[in-house]
């Protein structure tokens, strides 16, 4: 298991703006979820709202990969943390 840092990148445009960013925690989000390299599909955006989500008749059983309430952890962690 990795452990991420809890650092947030500050960075001063102007005056007035900061621009806050956590690359690292992102990057731990989308390894955790197996979503960094080769395994990443590519979707048109947005898709249709008409359209009913559902599992895809080929896809895998999920096997279990990671842990959902980790991954939601780090989610609002970088969402409440990224903000001043």
């Amino acid at each position: 298991m990795k452990i991420f840092l809890e650092l947030v990148n500050i960075n001063q445009v102007d005056d007035e703006t900061f621009h806050l960013s956590q690359p690292h925690l992102i990057e731990q989000i989308l390894c955790d979820l197996n979503l960094d390299g080769e395994n990443v599909q590519e979707k048109e955006t947005p898709s249709p709202m008409s359209r009913a989500l559902g599992a895809h008749k080929l896809s895998p059983a999920f096997d279990g990969h990671f842990h959902h309430r980790s991954v939601l952890g780090k989610l609002n962690y970088l969402e409440k943390c990224s903000r001043p």
